[in-house]
């Protein structure tokens, strides 16, 4: 070959190797876009500040669970696991609905950071029914004070208490709009 057919098949080379890393570049930025977007719809309803952690937990069509918890069926819901800080503590609150009353639990959940994590879980934290009519209010209850007092000692451990004596009180108040209530857990870092 001469030098000018091997500069041409040197060139044709560089296009090659060129073309095969911006498609390397464009399936890395396809992969981190995904990785983003994941990362945003986990991160719905959580607020993080440098000394609180804030989730409101949005149950939807709770009409009818009332209705159920009404006519003598008690109900469960349960939120989607989640993380309280990263590194942190996984969790998962619980309301439960009966004729007698609304509870709330905060379940301590196995996680992925457990080893990394101080034990045990002592940090103080509340739960309230946010009212959704003005004016907004929030009926907070629920939060462990001292440290050696009412902590979650390891994953499994739970804590509940009564958010509402009567599910009267949830459908007469504020907490009720568009067939939907929310449930704020709010944690001290």
């Amino acid at each position: 070959q001469t030098a000018m057919e091997q500069q041409q098949t040197a060139m044709e080379q560089q296009q090659t190797a060129m073309e095969q890393q911006k498609d390397t570049i464009r399936r890395q930025e396809s992969v981190i876009n995904r990785l983003k977007n994941q990362l945003s719809r986990a991160l719905v309803g959580c607020q993080v500040t440098p000394k609180k952690f804030t989730y409101m937990w949005k149950i939807e069509n709770i009409e009818v669970c009332l209705e159920k918890a009404e006519n003598g069926t008690d109900v469960d819901l349960h939120s989607d696991p989640i993380y309280i800080n990263h590194p942190g503590y996984q969790v998962q609150l619980a309301l439960k609905l009966s004729q007698a009353a609304v509870h709330v639990q905060v379940h301590l959940l196995n996680g992925d950071y457990d080893d990394m994590l101080q034990w045990p879980f002592c940090h103080r934290f509340s739960v309230s029914l946010v009212e959704l009519q003005p004016p907004v209010r929030k009926n907070t209850v629920g939060s462990p004070r001292a440290p050696h007092k009412n902590c979650l000692n390891q994953p499994g451990d739970w804590y509940s208490t009564q958010l509402l004596p009567s599910l009267d009180l949830l459908k007469t108040q504020s907490f009720i709009r568009r067939n939907r209530i929310f449930v704020r857990f709010s944690v001290l870092l």
